[in-house]
């Protein structure tokens, strides 16, 4: 039961660590800000100056409006309700599209880091076998050496004795 308990404590801060890496690089933390604060100012602009909407169609408008849905039950009938629509689709437009760059971009880091860390890697391996194959050389070299000095040393011992 506490190894179940430990395991669960592990999997949950893996989870939330990788979770907050994500909103970290992301910034999705200022994009749902942002995206709250639309909210709530094209709700009270439509409420304020719109026509007869409740709070609640006002609020619903927006959200369907900015997550283009729109499924056209409620449309702007006054010209200050399509001057609010007009740039609320734009900052739908913009906000639709920066959630899509902010998690394009999250995943082509991703993929970049991943494939670095096999470059590196690759390399690493490469450096080794090849540090390896230069020592081998080395004590080949080194061997030849040897045995070069060794004829020197008895070709000299020969021509002192002539």
């Amino acid at each position: 039961m506490l190894f179940k308990l430990l395991r669960i404590m592990v999997l949950y801060n893996k989870f939330f660590n990788g979770f907050k890496k994500f909103i970290k690089k992301t910034n999705l933390d200022k994009i749902i800000g942002a995206i709250i604060f639309t909210v709530v100012v094209f709700t009270f602009l439509y409420l304020f100056f719109g026509s007869s909407n409740s709070l609640f169609e006002s609020f619903y408008f927006v959200i369907v409006t900015l997550t283009t849905v729109g499924y056209g039950d409620i449309v702007p009938k006054t010209f200050n309700e399509r001057i609010i629509t007009l740039l609320l689709i734009i900052v739908g437009i913009f906000v639709v599209s920066t959630i899509t760059a902010a998690l394009s971009s999250y995943l082509t880091d991703r993929l970049m880091e991943k494939e670095e860390e096999d470059v590196v890697g690759n390399i690493r391996l490469s450096v080794e076998e090849n540090s390896q194959n230069i020592m081998d050389e080395l004590k080949i070299i080194r061997q030849e050496n040897k045995r070069l000095q060794d004829e020197i040393d008895e070709l000299k011992k020969k021509m002192d004795k002539e």
